[in-house]
């Protein structure tokens, strides 16, 4: 069975990939504020709820770098805070395998 699910975002903690433990089925279907939080909602399927995994979510400003191989299909949304004055787009990664860490444990969008 499938149902939709919403998880908070943290813009705060400095990375640029957030990552949000959920069932291994997870399919972003929107982002939005919600009482002044960022919140993201997926479709996962909760036939198989307590075996959880981290799916990567890459946020960057506008004008911000992204890997080449980033297209439409990543997109999930944007939210714009202060008035607008700041805006942050979001993009689903394919899980693990777009993501590696360098020194200190920092997450970076990495490519073999």
């Amino acid at each position: 069975m499938k149902k939709i699910f919403k998880y908070s975002i943290n813009l705060y903690n400095g990375n640029d990939v957030k990552v949000i433990v959920a069932p291994e089925y997870f399919y972003p279907l929107h982002v939005e504020l919600q009482n002044g939080k960022v919140c993201l909602w997926a479709l996962v399927d909760v036939s198989n709820i307590s075996q959880q995994i981290g799916h990567f979510i890459r946020v960057a400003g506008t004008g911000h770098d992204l890997p080449d191989y980033f297209s439409r299909e990543h997109y999930i949304g944007t939210v714009q805070l202060s008035g607008g004055d700041v805006v942050f787009h979001f993009f689903w990664m394919s899980r693990d395998s777009d993501i590696c860490y360098s020194e200190g444990y920092t997450k970076k969008i990495c490519r073999s």
